[in-house]
């Protein structure tokens, strides 16, 4: 199962490079599609990381070999954010949203390099803390796309 988000989660970022990749402005169907590619990559970083801080709440030991990746912000030209300004909302909320994840990814990654051997409580709360911060803001990124169709 975690192959697959991983494998999911690469074709994603590759789709989304080779999105970025060309010139000019998108029109409003692939400016959609890529927002809804970055939008799925950031709610599978969200169910990762998620998923991670419900094991240690579990008291399972985890590697820090178990890395999590967040994609990075959704970055559009001038003239797409002046051309579908109804876009604005879904691209604020979805930014938002991938930082509050890569927050809580950020908590991960520094108690890996901590070396602590326990997870303490309070890392564990500050992480949960930030993966539900990105709950309502990628639900709003998701309920905006959804009402483009």
């Amino acid at each position: 199962m975690r192959t697959r988000k991983l494998l999911e989660v690469y074709l994603v970022c590759c789709l989304l490079v080779a999105c970025t990749g060309q010139a000019g402005p998108r029109d409003l169907s692939a400016l959609r599609a890529d927002l809804m590619a970055r939008l799925q990559a950031a709610e599978t970083a969200h169910a990762e990381i998620t998923d991670l801080w419900a094991d240690l709440l579990n008291r399972e030991e985890i590697s820090c070999a178990r890395r999590v990746s967040t994609p990075p912000p959704f970055v559009w030209a001038a003239e797409e954010a002046a051309a579908f300004p109804e876009a604005l909302s879904a691209v604020e909320a979805l930014n938002a949203g991938i930082e509050q994840v890569a927050a809580s990814v950020a908590v991960w990654d520094e108690e890996c390099r901590s070396r602590d051997e326990i997870v303490t409580d309070e890392v564990i709360a500050a992480g949960v803390q930030a993966a539900e911060a990105a709950v309502p803001l990628l639900s709003q990124a998701r309920a905006t796309l959804d009402r483009w169709q």
